[in-house]
């Protein structure tokens, strides 16, 4: 290809893959048709050896005469000849056989001798065996013997490529192969020819239900899986062959927690998921009923998350498949290597891998996919009725855009249409042509049509998603002659015209125009011809608007012709190569400016300096930051640059524009590892690394360069609060035009005064923040425990988007405020305010914040809840350890809706809810029979000299005590049933406490509504207990001081306190 697709996927495309075929253009005329065949006999060689038939066949040439009185001469292939006449070749002699070509025969005379060594013994010739699967994938690890009668000659195993290969005399030989796990053979018995023919078997896919891998175990495309079981999240076993027999689709989704593309993806991944579709029967079906998606986290595999962080994810991204750690199985020993992301040289995440009906991995994806229907495409490939596996020989290059069944007209037509005036009167000229060649398959043409009132010329592939459409002109440009062209665009927000000149990108556009508008593509810095290209790309997701960027008047201008502020991309490498030292004829001079800590061009204050960490590298196919993830930025010094380039690599993807400013860390790491992984003829090159660096020429600004493209993206740059909030709250905003990962635009501020301040968002739409240190790490989140939520919700009110999150700051400190929408799909302005509120402050918040959290001990699974740390005071009351509020109480709402019960805890005394009556269930139901008897059992602790009792309800569920003391015992049905006392109940927790909880409240409930602790009670040893066993009979049982998750304390914000 022409480098301009590599070129267009600069920044939201990582690969496009286009296999290389041919099409066939019919001509509109009549064909002449063929009317005989004959052999070329100069052509025919005088003798061919056994041992050569099949090539020197292949070189005989045919001539094809037409109606027309023309020929064609093609060559002769073992296709035309029967197999009959194919055993003759086989033998020494003279052979006549005939040659059938389109229904026409001729005949060929062809002399075949046996070749020896010079001792009248046969030469050796090849043998191989060739071992595919169904789906056409070579297959290794079988194994081949080859027999003369019944002596053994030679063995082994078929390589990667399938082949077995040995050299012997020509004779007809017995083979034998065996199958490995996975595959059977319906036949295992084969002989040889004595031309050497290649012997092809094909193996059917076994399934390996039951058969597990091990550690030793590898997976690529087209392998079948073995069996395997993971544990899910919540604890299920999920074994692959099980999940097989009930669906169509086996998804493994490889992630971690701080993964920002895998991140993005899920969104799409849940809505795919979870939508639907209309079966072979014309049925409405949910895809998640035929296709299982295990998300598969690596664990300890360097990315420190554990099955609490894995958790707690699965909570807040909302995803609705199965969670699982990578620890086959073993959930109590978190030290094992991940055994799948080992088997499948995970590499970059996410990863895909998907299994299909047979047991195949039928392709392995890596990159997030940021479209829903991109996922449930792929979904219905696998879910088809007739689906039947298919190789490609490499993994995600199957082609799945769709051909143009359109033809770019002829140039003059397009010349009509859009060609203007140029500056000094003449008319535009250039010539337009289209894709040519093998990457012609798939290029959309560019169209003539008539849109707002112009003559126009737009790209054909609207609708076609994903896909590109590409035109070159070819003109004529002086030095400073600008080339210029009118535009209309309706896009979505990812599809974009690029325009690209020498395959270098000029300029972009993309988006909704208000009307119509002028580009100044480029301008000339040399006197020459130009290949200029408009490439329309789109990406997989939705189409927008019109789907086209409409192109009219094209043409010449000058550089004092520039109206309007105009930025020019440009290389930083150009001119020819000089092949022995592999440097460019031309480098531009950069400058470091200590004052702003950025490269310059040509002056200190010249355009910023950019590195392109997205794309190919002029040395290397692959994008700087795709090495980084292969661990293999190391540079010529030793040092390990990977995380540099890492860091850069996401600050460009968040950029405006694609590239990243370079800081003298970023030079320092490019220079060094340009200079290790560049070309070798270049290593004395001390400019290589301005290979990878672009830049961008302004015109029509009145001087002013282009501004910082990651302001606001990169901790270093936030965009600064205006005031100091002190009087009047200080304010920011900015832009999120694009998706944004890590999450939000970053704001700074600098208090001029220490003290509590409160940051939110005054949006309509659903946001959220993290207050963070200078080095961007969160030491703040909004404070969703507040107790005056739970209050409006109470008495009937509806909380706002916004989110609300105090701080105490000190004075001279940089603080960065991260924001952002929570749908991740959400462009807009987004504006936050800051003020202070106080010098400290105490606020009423829960005391146990955020979601249950499990994790696994030696010993067993235990579910927490993360809560602040207390004791029982003196004075018999729980109270917060090392507080510095006024107050360090812990409280209990009795008043406000809590998210336990789902109403208030005054609301759950009564009948209707029965919720401290633990002799009942959670849907108030008795747990016993009319007469208050359990069914026990017994075992006995010999080493403790402890008979237990266990006792189970009428649901089955039990308990332990030690003792059940001079309960009347009865026996029934061969079971032994005891009743327990009231005292009993009480310490076994099943007593109904409805009325102690009421006595309690009565006297200790803050009754004054005016006050901030109204309908809260202080919490003493006993009323602590009972609200433990509300806990158990609600959520899990036995957590630690779940009860806090039903109260408040005062959270002291101050000089001394962690915030």
């Amino acid at each position: 290809m022409k480098k301009i697709i590599k070129v267009c996927t600069l920044i939201f495309v990582l690969v496009l893959l286009f296999s290389v075929t041919s099409c066939k253009i019919f001509n509109k005329h009549k064909d002449p048709v063929i009317e005989s065949i004959q052999i070329v006999e100069s052509s025919v060689p005088s003798k061919i050896y056994t041992t050569e038939i099949n090539d020197k066949l292949d070189d005989i040439q045919i001539q094809v005469l037409k109606s027309d009185d023309s020929t064609e001469t093609i060559n002769l292939s073992t296709s035309m000849i029967s197999s009959e006449d194919l055993s003759k070749l086989q033998t020494a002699g003279t052979h006549t056989i005939k040659v059938s070509y389109e229904g026409f025969e001729t005949t060929l005379t062809i002399n075949v001798e046996v070749k020896n060594d010079g001792n009248n013994n046969p030469t050796d010739i090849e043998y191989t065996v060739l071992v595919k699967d169904i789906a056409g994938k070579p297959l290794k690890g079988f194994y081949v013997m080859f027999y003369d009668g019944d002596e053994k000659l030679t063995e082994g195993y078929t390589n990667a490529e399938g082949k077995f290969v040995t050299n012997l005399s020509p004779k007809n030989y017995d083979v034998v192969v065996e199958g490995r796990d996975g595959y059977y053979l319906n036949r295992e018995m084969f002989q040889t020819d004595l031309i050497g023919s290649v012997i092809e078997v094909e193996a059917e896919i076994e399934s390996l239900k039951g058969v597990e891998g091990d550690i030793f175990t590898t997976y690529e495309l087209g392998d079948v899986m073995y069996d395997f079981t993971l544990t899910n999240t919540e604890g299920e076993s999920l074994s692959l062959y099980d999940l097989l027999e009930k669906n169509k689709l086996v998804i493994l989704n490889f992630w971690y927690t701080t993964c920002s593309a895998c991140y993005y993806e899920f969104p799409y991944m849940v809505e795919a998921y979870e939508s639907t579709y209309i079966d072979s029967l014309g049925n409405k079906k949910a895809y998640k009923d035929d296709v299982v998606i295990i998300a598969i986290n690596p664990t300890i595999a360097g990315n420190g998350d554990t099955l609490d962080d894995v958790k707690g994810f699965k909570e807040s991204m909302g995803l609705t498949f199965d969670v699982a750690l990578d620890i086959d199985g073993d959930t109590e020993n978190l030290t094992f290597d991940p055994l799948f992301t080992n088997q499948f040289s995970i590499s970059a995440y996410p990863t895909t891998i998907f299994i299909d009906s047979y047991g195949l991995i039928a392709e392995i994806g890596v990159g997030a996919v940021t479209a829903t229907d991109k996922w449930t495409q792929t979904f219905d490939k696998y879910l088809q009725d007739d689906y039947y596996p298919t190789y490609t020989g490499q993994s995600g290059e199957e082609d799945y855009m769709e051909e143009p069944d359109i033809q770019q007209e002829d140039s003059s037509v397009l010349e009509d249409a859009v060609n203007g005036t140029n500056h000094d009167g003449s008319r535009f000229e250039g010539t337009y042509s289209p894709e040519d060649g093998d990457d012609a398959k798939y290029s959309w043409p560019w169209v003539v049509e008539e849109f707002n009132g112009k003559q126009t010329i737009k790209p054909s592939n609207q609708d076609k998603n994903p896909s590109y459409s590409i035109v070159y002109i070819t003109t004529y440009l002086k030095v400073g002659e600008v080339l210029t062209f009118d535009y209309f665009a309706s896009t979505e927000e990812y599809d974009y015209l690029y325009v690209i000149v020498d395959n270098a990108i000029a300029t972009q556009i993309v988006g909704k125009s208000p009307d119509w508008e002028t580009s100044y593509a480029y301008l000339a810095l040399e006197e020459r011809e130009y290949e200029i290209a408009f490439c329309y790309l789109k990406d997989e997701s939705y189409s927008s608007g019109e789907d086209a960027v409409y192109v009219s008047n094209i043409r010449i201008l000058r550089e004092e012709d520039i109206d309007k502020e105009t930025y020019i991309f440009r290389e930083c490498a150009t001119g020819s190569i000089n092949e022995f030292t592999m440097s460019y004829q031309n480098y531009v001079n950069v400058v470091y400016n200590e004052e702003d800590g950025y490269y310059h061009v040509g002056t200190a204050t010249g355009p910023y300096l950019l590195a392109d960490m997205l794309s190919g590298t002029k040395w290397n196919n692959s994008t700087l930051y795709e090495i980084c993830l292969e661990g293999k930025c190391i540079g010529a010094d030793g040092v390990d640059y990977n995380a540099v380039i890492e860091e850069y690599s996401v600050y460009a993807s968040n950029s405006e524009v694609g590239y990243t400013p370079v800081t003298k860390v970023l030079a320092d790491a490019l220079k060094e590892v340009c200079k290790a992984l560049g070309d070798d003829l270049a290593k004395n090159n001390q400019n290589q690394w301005l290979e990878v660096c672009v830049y961008y020429s302004a015109y029509g600004t009145g001087g002013k360069e282009l501004g910082l493209p990651t302001v606001g993206v990169m901790p270093f740059e936030p965009i600064m609060f205006e005031g100091n909030g002190i009087y009047t709250p200080a304010t920011a905003s900015g832009m999120i035009d694009r998706i944004i990962l890590p999450r939000g635009i970053i704001f700074g501020f600098i208090p001029e005064k220490s003290g509590v301040y409160k940051f939110y968002s005054t949006e309509q739409i659903e946001t959220q923040g993290w207050i963070c240190d200078e080095n961007g790490e969160a030491i703040a989140e909004p404070d969703y425990g507040l107790r005056e939520y739970a209050k409006i919700l109470s008495n009937g009110g509806q909380l706002d988007d916004n989110f609300v999150a105090y701080i105490y700051l000190e004075q001279g400190k940089l603080y960065l405020f991260r924001a952002c929408f929570y749908d991740i799909n959400e462009y807009s302005s987004i504006e936050v305010e800051m003020s202070f509120v106080a010098d400290t402050k105490e606020l009423l918040t829960i005391a146990s914040p955020g979601f249950f959290t499990s994790s696994d001990d030696e010993m067993s699974d235990i579910i927490s809840g993360n809560y602040v740390d207390v004791e029982i005071g003196d004075d018999g009351f729980y109270h917060v350890k090392d507080s510095l509020a006024s107050d360090n109480y812990v409280y209990c709402d009795m008043a406000y809706i809590n998210n336990i019960t789902g109403v208030t805890l005054l609301q759950a005394l009564s009948s209707k809810y029965n919720a401290f009556d633990f002799s009942r269930d959670e849907f108030g139901q008795k747990i016993v029979d009319e007469d208050g008897y359990y069914r026990v059992t017994y075992f006995d602790d010999q080493n403790n000299m402890i008979r237990y009792y266990v006792c189970y309800d009428k649901n089955n569920e039990y308990f332990e005590v030690e003792n059940i003391g001079d309960n009347g015992y009865t026996e029934e049905n061969g079971y032994t049933y005891v009743k327990f006392t009231d005292e009993d109940l009480e310490k076994i927790g099943l007593k109904d406490y409805t009325e102690y909880v009421t006595e309690y409240v009565n006297s200790n409930m803050v009754t004054n509504e005016h006050l901030e602790l109204y309908g809260c009670v202080k919490v003493d040893e006993q009323f602590a207990k009972v609200l433990g066993l509300l806990m158990d009979k609600y959520t899990f049982e036995g957590v630690e001081f779940s009860w806090l998750k039903l109260c408040y304390y005062f959270k002291y914000l101050g000089p001394t306190s962690s915030n």
